[in-house]
């Protein structure tokens, strides 16, 4: 590659400025890449820490700049199809994202209680280590009920049974908590604590 190189674009993200490069590289003109280093260590901030550059021979740069103003074309025609232009396979249903509806007769707010309950029940069994579960159970019903969306009767008793024993949950592991480190050392300090 020569040593007399140009800039011929600079972007803030990594993935654009190899897209482009890789393009370049295809079409015969050697690219090279300068400052990903540096946007990598600064996700987020590539202009700011003086973005990515591609750079090109100086030699080659005027048809370098004619073909990434094709590849930009390319990239917009992409971006809007023509309303007949068949784009892509129809979607595999195996692929496809699951569908934040619920199934007939259950509503999102059975699903939200659902969590809850699971929730519930996997912090019975951390319950004194933690009681994120209990948290975040309680979180979840909270939700149910500013959703406003009604719920089927056993979700309601699940709902009902998932609120009680979640609070009751996050009380007694706050209780543990400052019996552990709070009185236990108290105790221990004045001589009184367990022989």
């Amino acid at each position: 590659m020569s040593a007399d190189l140009r800039t011929i674009a600079t972007f803030s993200d990594p993935i654009e400025a190899e897209l482009v490069a890789n393009r370049l590289d295809e079409e015969g003109i050697a690219a090279a890449i300068s400052g990903d280093m540096t946007s990598n260590a600064f996700s987020g901030l590539g202009y700011t820490a003086g973005g990515i550059d591609v750079l090109v021979p100086a030699a080659e740069l005027d048809r370098a700049r004619t073909i990434l103003a094709n590849f930009a074309k390319e990239i917009e025609a992409k971006k809007h199809p023509p309303p007949h232009a068949i784009t892509a396979a129809p979607p595999i249903p195996e692929m496809q994202e699951p569908s934040r509806e619920a199934e007939p007769g259950t509503t999102v707010a059975d699903k939200e209680v659902e969590k809850a309950f699971r929730a519930m029940l996997l912090g019975l069994l951390i319950l004194p280590v933690m009681p994120v579960s209990h948290f975040y159970a309680v979180i979840l019903l909270i939700h149910v009920v500013i959703s406003g969306e009604g719920m089927r009767s056993i979700s309601s008793i699940k709902y009902l049974a998932t609120l009680g024993i979640s609070v009751l949950g996050v009380l007694f592991s706050g209780f543990a908590f400052v019996m552990l480190f709070f009185v236990s050392p108290f105790w221990l300090l004045m001589g009184a604590g367990p022989s």
